[in-house]
């Protein structure tokens, strides 16, 4: 009854769209109307209240001024103009949609772009995120090069978007910052001045630098709560455990089920979820990976009860996740190195960064080698992990080429050719690897021939 009804509404509407006489209406009066010009402010004075009246001011009040270029009605059309960017019609005179479209946004992102974004981007915690995410990835798409104003202000967003799931974690947010970063990256090259130190102070501060960062060094939650089979609403006693740096989640699920007096022959029934987003978690992944140190707080996991092949299905999924986010924090760090104003800068802070790092190379050559066969996404997860190799090995590329002729010692570099010796193991029978791999060894010996031939 309800499809019925609204199968009708929809109808009626077409048929009024139909018959809508289009050439009634003046176009361009309708187009051009803001309706800042029309606001009223109310009267904030009380009613009896007597206004004195100053000489020789009269022009002191204040003046509503429409934006230069466009009305504010015209941020309505924002997602139909987007979409526009895709059409291939030409008209008679030789003028392309597409082209008209691209004209008319970028004249919008000049003028304000503050206003032409903020219409849809509001929407990105709401409804039809991935829509908004897809518009926002054809955009960029499109014109590459964004005005300064509207690549600070685009750029801000989306790590404002990240913050709100990384600050309120709910079921999907990790989907929804992986989206985030695979827009992220393809704004930095519009963005003038960007440094990784800055931007290490800057998230640090905003507590997000672990989900946006290749370089974040985060201490590890130091204890980590975990209920039982009942979840939290059944009032048993959870377990808690310490953390360590080297502590995994198989080693948690193993105390819990001694904890919980699981039988040993149902232990490959149950796996550990988080309690906030419903996340599973791989028994081999690294415990201080997933959880970071917070005061007063403390992360909860459930013991829940899965079928091996439902839990091996979500393990793919999650691991397809984690290695979206990976490989966008690897593109922002690579596409922040090729902006040709002060390489040697940003390599060397990234260099010591990287070294510093407990989880590097670990991170950059970790593989699940026992989630590539079956499932749903075996090889959807085999190729985004060769993806994410590949990135790391572009990523100490470029490393290399910025500190050519500026490195003097040798202690720390067999940690980022370790990187490349990894991917060229990990991924030996695929033929763009070994391309990529063999050229990166090349380049490095050119790079480095001086400090090869005398420490070897």
């Amino acid at each position: 009854m309800v499809r019925a009804a609204l199968e009708a509404e929809e109808k009626k509407r077409r048929i009024e769209r139909e018959n809508f006489l289009l050439t009634t209406v003046p176009v361009t009066i309708q187009a051009a109307y803001e309706p800042a010009l029309h606001h009223v402010s109310p009267d904030d004075h009380e009613e009896g209240e007597e206004s004195e009246v100053e000489v020789g001011r009269g022009g002191g009040h204040h003046v509503a001024v429409a934006q230069q270029l466009f009305p504010s009605c015209l941020c309505s059309a924002v997602l139909t103009i987007i979409h526009l960017l895709d059409d291939p019609a030409v008209t008679p005179d030789g003028v392309a949609v597409y082209e008209a479209a691209q004209q008319v946004i970028w004249s919008c992102l000049v003028e304000d772009s503050a206003l032409f974004l903020r219409f849809f981007l509001e929407k990105l915690t709401r409804e039809r995120q991935d829509v908004m995410v897809r518009l926002l990835r054809r955009l960029v798409r499109f014109i590459p090069r964004l005005p300064s104003q509207a690549a600070f202000a685009l750029y801000n967003y989306m790590v404002g978007y990240v913050m709100f799931y990384v600050r309120s974690p709910q079921e999907a947010s990790q989907e929804h910052i992986a989206s985030a970063l695979s827009i992220l990256w393809t704004v930095v090259p519009s963005i003038q001045g960007i440094l990784f130190k800055d931007l290490k102070q800057i998230f640090r501060k905003e507590q997000c630098d672990s989900s946006l960062l290749v370089t974040a060094n985060v201490p590890s939650a130091k204890k980590i709560i975990v209920h039982g089979p009942g979840g939290v609403e059944a009032g048993g006693i959870p377990s808690q455990f310490p953390i360590q740096e080297d502590t995994q989640f198989c080693q948690i699920l193993q105390e819990s089920l001694d904890f919980f007096g699981i039988p040993e022959n149902d232990h490959r029934f149950y796996f550990l979820v988080d309690h906030k987003t419903n996340q599973i978690h791989n028994p081999q992944s690294f415990v201080r990976d997933f959880y970071f140190f917070k005061r007063s707080q403390y992360p909860q996991l459930l013991m829940i009860y899965m079928e091996p092949d439902a839990a091996y299905n979500a393990l793919q999924r999650q691991a397809f996740t984690q290695k979206f986010i990976e490989i966008g924090k690897v593109l922002m760090a690579w596409s922040i190195l090729q902006r040709s104003d002060q390489v040697a800068q940003r390599v060397f802070f990234l260099h010591e960064e990287l070294t510093k790092l407990p989880s590097f190379p670990r991170k950059a050559l970790e593989a699940d080698f026992h989630l590539y066969k079956g499932g749903a996404m075996g090889k959807e997860v085999r190729g985004l992990d060769q993806l994410h190799k590949y990135m790391w090995v572009q990523l100490i590329t470029r490393m290399f080429e910025g500190m050519a002729g500026n490195l003097t010692y040798t202690t720390d570099i067999h940690l980022f050719l370790n990187v490349i010796n990894g991917a060229l193991l990990l991924h030996c029978e695929d033929s763009s690897m070994l391309r990529l791999c063999m050229a990166a060894y090349i380049n490095a010996a050119h790079y480095f021939k001086n400090l090869f031939s005398t420490n070897g």
